[in-house]
């Protein structure tokens, strides 16, 4: 009986570790550097008018930081600015202003136009 007990204990431990592996590759997709092109990131580290500095992008749960340089010729971006990935260089990304009228991410519908909310009485109608 006690072997039997320990087989089981063996083989629960096993299906732990392959089912902890199998989600841990699931989630580990790894992203090239070529799926940046279009996204948002943050500047971390501000670029000159004619220099390189620094962009944080997200791709699916990583954040990476890649060299950065203005995609416009004499663009300026401050540490905290969030920009558009415009090309993948083979070095730096070049990034622009992100579009203020573009939203960073999907915007939801509102949920009910002004017009097409309907109002209930609370007043108990008497017989």
């Amino acid at each position: 009986m006690d072997f039997f007990k320990k087989t089981v204990e063996l083989a629960e431990s096993l299906m732990d570790s392959v089912v902890s592996a199998k989600e841990k590759m699931e989630s580990g997709r790894v992203y090239s550097r070529k799926e940046a092109k279009g996204a948002t990131g943050e500047i971390s580290v501000s670029v000159t008018a004619h220099g390189t500095g620094e962009v944080l992008i997200t791709l699916g749960r990583t954040v990476n930081s890649y060299p950065a340089q203005a995609a416009i010729s004499g663009q300026e971006f401050k540490r905290g600015e969030r920009v558009r990935i415009e090309e993948v260089g083979t070095a730096v990304m070049f990034v622009e202003k992100l579009n203020v009228a573009e939203p960073s991410e999907p915007q939801a519908p509102p949920l009910t136009q002004p017009e097409e909310v309907a109002t209930v009485s609370t007043k108990k109608k008497r017989k």
